[in-house]
């Protein structure tokens, strides 16, 4: 009996010793954390008072927000606007600039009105912005914005009579970005 008892306290007190060394490295490990990340000391000049550590902490006040810088528009003017699609084009969805046509995204300009590459805005009737990127040219001259409508054109012109109320709008461009 003496044995098995001198068996248990010798396993025993091995867990407790590995449990004590656990307890000191975790102990050793977290003082060495703190050191590493202690801040340096505050000069003497703006020492803390006793007071003022337990001042509660000021309130959290955000950030100011910072609006986004919009880029410089230029106003084109009132601009005819048409649609056209891959099938009615000989290049399919290829344009002028090597740019792929893509569906209410890009659209035909002149070139010498509005260059390529230009954001190209367009005001709808409830005055919001439709953006489309200015990658090809048309047929046409002057202040003409052909929209790429990637479906048939009877539905692209109900599209434009529903958004624009006729076949003019307003017209902003943004830098040209190619």
């Amino acid at each position: 009996m003496r044995r098995e008892t001198s068996w248990k306290a010798a396993v025993l007190t091995a867990f407790i010793l590995v449990g004590v060394i656990c307890v000191i490295m975790a102990a050793f490990k977290s003082c060495r954390a703190d050191e590493e990340k202690a801040p340096e000391p505050a000069p003497a000049a703006e020492a803390v008072s006793a007071a003022d550590e337990f001042r509660a902490p000021a309130k959290y006040e955000p950030e100011p927000e910072v609006e986004a810088e919009i880029p410089p528009r230029t106003y084109i003017g009132s601009c005819r606007l048409t649609v056209y699609n891959a099938e009615e084009s000989r290049w399919g969805y290829q344009t002028a600039t090597g740019a792929t046509s893509a569906h209410l995204m890009t659209c035909a300009v002149d070139p010498s009105v509005i260059p390529y590459g230009s954001n190209v805005i367009v005001i709808d009737k409830d005055g919001e912005e439709h953006r489309f990127k200015a990658v090809d040219c048309g047929g046409f001259s002057g202040r003409w914005v052909d929209i790429f409508f990637d479906g048939r054109i009877a539905a692209g012109i109900d599209w434009l009579d529903e958004c624009f109320g006729g076949d003019f709008a307003e017209v902003y461009i943004e830098e040209a970005q190619l």
